[in-house]
């Protein structure tokens, strides 16, 4: 990265950490989201971590997927041999990264209806979403 491009990336890590502070963001959270639908069908889950700590984050990929049966948390099991990578992402102040779950590679099959949440542990975040 040059100098020109480092700069910048600066001012607009500055600017976003004051945008979120003062429009009613949390500048000491990470988010993960999960924008598209996810539906029966669906053989891979896309989401989104930002980093609004206001430092850099480490995260890795691990993850775990949880469902709700009669309002507890159940994990969902991993297909048999499956292995996780672990890779470490770095994440800047107001840097988002977009990383995907092969539903099919990991679980071996697509979830059922119902409602999820994806579980970040190596950063305490999490998002809830519901497969239809």
């Amino acid at each position: 990265m040059n100098s020109i491009t480092s700069i910048f990336a600066k001012i607009i890590a500055v600017l976003m950490s004051f945008f979120y502070m003062f429009v009613g963001g949390n500048p000491e959270k990470i988010e993960v989201r999960i924008e598209d639908p996810v539906t029966t069908e669906s053989t891979e889950i896309e989401y989104i971590i930002t980093n609004y700590t206001g430092k850099t984050v480490y995260a890795d990929k691990f993850f775990t997927v949880e469902k709700s049966v009669d309002g507890q948390w159940v994990a969902v099991p991993f297909a048999e041999d499956t292995a996780t990578e672990e890779i470490a992402i770095r994440l800047l102040n107001c840097q988002s990264v977009t990383l995907t779950v092969d539903l099919l590679g990991y679980f071996g099959k697509t979830l059922e209806k119902g409602e999820y949440r994806l579980i970040l542990p190596g950063i305490s975040a999490e998002a809830e979403f519901t497969v239809v």
